[in-house]
């Protein structure tokens, strides 16, 4: 439809929301002389690409204030002839880098008069909004708080924090997006189990810590090596975090047993195998080094924490007189479990320092709406036409 025809002059012709590249078909003879202003190159004939940046799209308010120009994006630019467009009129596509801000903020430049960006005949989404992903989500909630929040952003917690950003001034808002951000990063685990592999050599406690942290005896101790020769996996919470444990086969070599067709080494082999595959996809390892053994601890390095564990028989039964990262989980399981659950905090960057979340607080519960607000939060600009893209996004 022609600008003369009281169409929109720009419309997206890809789907709302994130995505690698969007799309705009821009019409009418306003929005296409801005475009020819806007563009670095010249735009291309019929049929052709050019390639180049977009700039300049300065509005009239900061031409007068002498605003340089500033950069907005490398686009691609193909020109088209759609069928519901006069042959005289000229369209183009204009294919910018998708993220919603930038979109919104390109077309209202293209088209000042303008409403909100429309989706052409073609195009729409189809995602579920926010509350409808939140409330889907309830069910299956591995943690109460992790429902609370959830059901709280059903309710509209977003929607009343977005149009509370409406009398807050630029900077406020972009800072109260970067905390959304923030805020969203810290209690994601709250709304997905954290699995955690207990891995070490034989004998090193691994199934004494495992029972304690899930409080249950749900693997068989023993002095004998190679007790456990599968891996366990049993649900639990550290605080308020759903977490899955798994108990792993105790390392040894036993490489000469199996090449003899020892068919129990052969089975505890296995269960190492298995241990070692699921411990390479967990998200966090606890390996256990006994203080009865006389060996220098590992390395530290980011996903593995280290515990010496049987302290209390090698250093009395006071936990106060322990190294750091000791623990003895069956003289002290009530230290055990805090000491756990210190180094599960400390390793993901999870924040202790006072409550997590106040009922009626906005939470971007999943990646998709994190990464959208961090998108927001560093524009240059949050308008008013952010805001609108940033409700119809998340």
């Amino acid at each position: 439809m022609s600008e003369s025809q009281g169409g929109p002059s720009v419309e997206r012709m890809t789907p709302a929301g994130s995505a690698g590249v969007a799309v705009l078909l821009v019409t009418g003879r306003a929005a296409v002389q801005r475009l020819r202003e806007a563009f670095s190159r010249e735009l291309p004939r019929r049929g052709e690409i050019a390639y180049g940046l977009l700039q300049g799209l300065a509005s009239a308010a900061e031409v007068a204030a002498e605003v340089p120009a500033e950069v907005y994006d490398e686009v691609l630019v193909v020109r088209a002839a759609p069928a519901d467009h006069a042959a005289e009129d000229e369209a183009f596509e204009v294919h910018v880098h998708g993220s919603p801000f930038l979109v919104a903020e390109i077309a209202r430049r293209l088209d000042p008069a303008s409403g909100p960006l429309r989706a052409s005949s073609g195009g729409g989404s189809n995602k579920a909004d926010f509350r409808e992903r939140a409330l889907a989500l309830v069910p299956g909630a591995p943690s109460v708080l992790g429902a609370r929040v959830l059901l709280d952003q059903a309710g509209g917690a977003m929607d009343r924090a977005l149009q509370d950003l409406r009398a807050k001034s630029p900077a406020e808002r972009r800072a109260t997006l970067a905390e959304l951000a923030r805020r969203g990063r810290g209690l994601e685990r709250l709304f997905r189990e954290t699995t955690v592999a207990i891995v070490g050599p034989v004998n090193a406690g691994k199934s004494t810590l495992f029972n304690v942290l899930v409080g249950a005896d749900a693997a068989s101790v023993s002095s004998e090596a190679g007790t456990t020769r599968d891996a366990l996996s049993e649900r639990a919470r550290l605080g308020p975090w759903p977490v899955r444990f798994l108990d792993t086969a105790g390392e040894r070599d036993l490489s000469l047993a199996a090449a003899a067709g020892d068919a129990r080494a052969l089975v505890e082999q296995e269960g190492q195998r298995i241990g070692a595959d699921l411990s390479s996809r967990a998200d966090l390892v606890l390996r256990l080094v006994s203080a009865l053994d006389a060996v220098e601890l590992p390395e530290p390095r980011a996903g593995v924490v280290v515990l010496l564990t049987q302290a209390a028989r090698s250093h009395g039964l006071d936990s106060s007189a322990w190294p750091a990262g000791a623990v003895s989980a069956l003289e002290d399981p009530d230290h055990a479990r805090r000491t756990v659950e210190g180094s599960f905090c400390e390793a993901l960057g999870l924040d202790r320092s006072g409550p997590l979340w106040t009922a009626g607080e906005a939470v971007p519960f999943d990646r998709r709406s994190i990464e959208i607000l961090d998108s927001a939060a560093g524009l240059s600009e949050v308008t008013d036409t952010v805001l609108d893209e940033l409700a119809r996004s998340l």
